[in-house]
């Protein structure tokens, strides 16, 4: 009888069940590593792209406010006139500064944002205006070098260049620029200069610091012609960029996330390492794959034990891995509910979108941050963005989200779901006040919504309803400021003021909070940075009357609303000394006031606050008045300057607004206005009268016919003649010679 080999065929039958009973578990192991190294692979890049969308936006925001301020410049009404000069001379001095404080106007209070540097070029008296100063090209060059632009390419790129819009440029050397022309004439076709806003790109870099986390990282932009406009990757540079071809890469293995803006349409490509990009994943692919070799390990031990020792291991296998439950997780409700809201509510945002343009947040941002001071200004601006301000009182709400979660941190999904929590506000007050209320985003979690024609009362009652409305839909806990009622828009800063006072008095069990005068520090005296900046910008524009506003705003907070102390009152008067000392109007006067209210502090036991205060008052309304004094000085003496000159050429048939406007250098809108103004009579009447004065004494001392003398004093037809003579005279040359 022939014996059975060492390994029979019975063994090897279970070798063979056991292997392919060890397939099962390998091949879960090995599709769970890879399903979740490429789900966390898919989280990362979503949560990255969460963060990218919202600087993209913020970047937006800041170009909006950029290219809003360049527009303001181009479109100034003085500066236009500036652009129009063909030379520099004493005749047109007057011109050059006022459009240097016009310029100085627009930008000195507002907010830098990406501008780092602002300057214009006039083209035809080949002049640059910037840091408040007149320089000729050549001696402006020395800044060009500064700045790493040669002289040729700033001619061919920037002045000499002709565009009919704004544009963005970057230089050799890599510098960002914005570029808005200035046409003198609305209508012309002609650059008459340009409008150069340096854009400040470090500050571009860090609102992506956030991928510092992955190591180095390739940014950049692309213009909607594939131009690159701005990289921080001066080794692998890019100067355009091939949408057909798709983005070139420096290695193969680096990864690339694209955003495109939604406003500007640059392209934002950043790259980043694949191996940076993941290095997070290390630990886990480590742990994932230790387990699978440990897996393994063990289960060939059991084959081989259980091969040997016959028994039946195969059912038992089969019967454990039936046996197993695996358990699901929950994932976090909250988020859920927010998906769900960013679905249904997708169509929602589009409309709001199209129905709030970005102009409107450009409009609330320069009126709380004081960049709007003159009621026509201010009504000719809200027309424009479609905002009503015909409202007898406002009131401001201010909300701040999260409120008590001082652990809160703010990452992709905080954002994301206080976007959406702001949208739900929007649409719920819409429907309860209808378009009679707006937001405006303080930052990532407060935001203001100001309200039309509703009062403080009513707003309380909205508020109270929107705070319960959060709790239960999104279980999010908010913070509510309510100001008083504001009867005047143009001082929105300080009811916004007010809403933000009374939002820090709010708490756990107090979250809505209506702004009373106790909630102030009585304390500290009040003077904050905004009536400052407020008084000083209208003094220089001669604004009396917004001027007293903003001193009887101070005077009532410091001594009605207020304890004010002798050390509070002395730092008061320290900022008001030294406002006034800045401003250097009439520094004689100044001084003498400066003394005056100095001896209040000498003398306290003298001191009375409405006493005080009326001196402050006098001593602005002074450097107001002063102001005035030099504008209608200088008026009157443009006006006599052309009553001098209609006087001189009254016999030109081509008399008229644009043979002035030429002469002087000053637009046809502004010499029939300033002409209105210092004289009392129209251009083209005093013209006309001058003209038919000489007519008449012609008419009464000569024999010449009435066709002559129509041509000699200025008229290109009898015709026209016969019909102003009869206008203004009640009859005919004729009778007028007979009679």
């Amino acid at each position: 009888m022939r014996k059975k080999p060492i390994i029979n065929n019975y063994i090897v039958y279970l070798g063979l069940s056991y292997a392919t009973v060890l397939l099962i578990p390998l091949l879960i192991i090995v599709t769970g590593v890879s399903t979740m190294l490429y789900l966390y692979k898919e989280q990362i890049k979503e949560a990255d792209l969460d963060k990218l969308v919202h600087c993209v936006q913020m970047i937006d925001d800041e170009l909006i406010s950029m290219t809003y301020r360049v527009t303001q410049v181009a479109q100034n009404a003085d500066i236009r006139t500036m652009a129009e000069l063909d030379k520099i001379e004493s005749s047109n001095i007057l011109q050059y500064k006022e459009g240097i404080s016009a310029l100085q106007n627009i930008i000195n209070y507002a907010t830098p944002g990406l501008q780092n540097d602002l300057y214009i070029y006039c083209n035809k008296a080949d002049t640059v205006i910037y840091d408040s100063t007149l320089y000729r090209t050549g001696l402006f060059e020395k800044y060009l070098e500064g700045w790493g632009i040669s002289t040729e390419e700033w001619h061919e790129n920037l002045v000499s260049s002709k565009f009919t819009g704004g544009k963005y440029v970057r230089s050799q050397s890599g510098m960002l620029q914005y570029v808005q022309p200035i046409n003198a004439k609305m209508n012309s076709s002609a650059n008459d200069g340009v409008v150069v806003s340096i854009i400040n790109t470090s500050k571009i870099n860090q609102y992506f610091s956030i991928l510092l986390e992955y190591g180095d990282y390739s940014l950049y932009i692309i213009d909607p012609k594939s131009n690159l406009l701005y990289t921080n990757n001066t080794e692998y540079e890019l100067t355009v960029i091939d949408d057909k071809n798709g983005f070139p890469l420096e290695k193969a293995s680096d990864s690339v996330i694209s955003l495109t803006s939604a406003y500007c349409g640059w392209k934002y490509y950043i790259v980043l390492s694949e191996r940076a990009l993941f290095r997070k994943m290390t630990l886990i692919y480590s742990i994932g794959i230790g387990a699978g070799i440990l897996t393994i390990g063990i289960m060939l031990i059991m084959m081989v034990h259980l091969s040997v020792h016959i028994g039946k291991p195969i059912d038992n296998l089969f019967a454990l891995i039936d046996k197993e439950k695996v358990e699901k997780r929950n994932s976090a409700k909250f988020s859920e509910i927010v998906a769900r809201i960013l679905d249904s509510n997708e169509q929602l945002q589009e409309e709001m979108e199209k129905n709030k343009p970005m102009q409107r947040k450009a409009f609330f941002h320069d009126l709380l941050s004081l960049d709007i001071t003159n009621p026509k200004e201010l009504r000719y601006m809200a027309e424009n963005v479609g905002v009503n301000i015909d409202y007898e009182i406002c009131c401001i709400a201010s909300v701040k989200l999260y409120a008590n979660n001082d652990f809160y941190e703010i990452d992709e999904q905080t954002l994301s779901d206080a976007r959406v929590m702001v949208q739900a506000l929007m649409e719920q007050f819409e429907a309860l006040v209808g378009e009679n209320v707006w937001s405006y985003q303080r930052n990532y979690l407060c935001t203001l919504f100001i309200f039309g024609g509703v009062s403080a009362e009513g707003v309380e009652e909205l508020v109270k309803e929107m705070q319960n409305l959060l709790e239960e839909m999104f279980g999010a806990e908010s913070n509510w400021g309510i100001s008083g009622n504001c009867d005047n828009i143009l001082r929105l800063w300080k009811y916004c003021e007010e809403a933000e006072i009374a939002r820090e008095h709010c708490n756990f069990h107090k979250p809505v909070v209506r702004y009373t005068t106790d909630l102030e520090d009585k304390n500290s005296f009040y003077f904050p940075e905004a009536a400052e900046e407020r008084i000083c910008s209208s003094v220089k524009a001669g604004n009396s009357e917004t001027t007293k506003d903003i001193l009887n705003i101070v005077f009532t907070e410091n001594f009605e609303n207020r304890i004010i102390t002798r050390s509070s009152l002395m730092k008061l008067n320290g900022k008001l000394t030294d406002l006034l000392a800045s401003l250097r109007i009439e520094e004689e006067e100044t001084l003498y006031y400066i003394l005056r209210l100095n001896d209040f502090m000498v003398h306290p036991e003298n001191f009375r606050g409405d006493s005080y205060f009326e001196l402050v008052r006098e001593a602005f309304l002074n450097q107001c008045g002063s102001v005035n004094r030099e504008k209608n000085f200088q008026k009157s003496q443009m006006a006599a300057r052309i009553q001098k000159y209609i006087l001189e050429n009254w016999q030109n048939a081509e008399l008229g607004l644009t043979m002035v406007s030429r002469m002087y250098q000053i637009s046809e809108g502004y010499v029939s206005a300033l002409f209105k103004e210092q004289t009392g009579v129209n251009f083209a009447n005093y013209v006309e009268n001058v003209r038919l004065e000489h007519a008449c004494e012609l008419l009464k001392t000569t024999e010449m016919s009435i066709d002559e003398i129509s041509g000699m004093v200025g008229y290109n037809s009898v015709q026209s003649f016969r019909r102003a003579f009869k206008r203004v005279y009640n009859a005919s040359p004729k009778e007028y010679r007979q009679g």
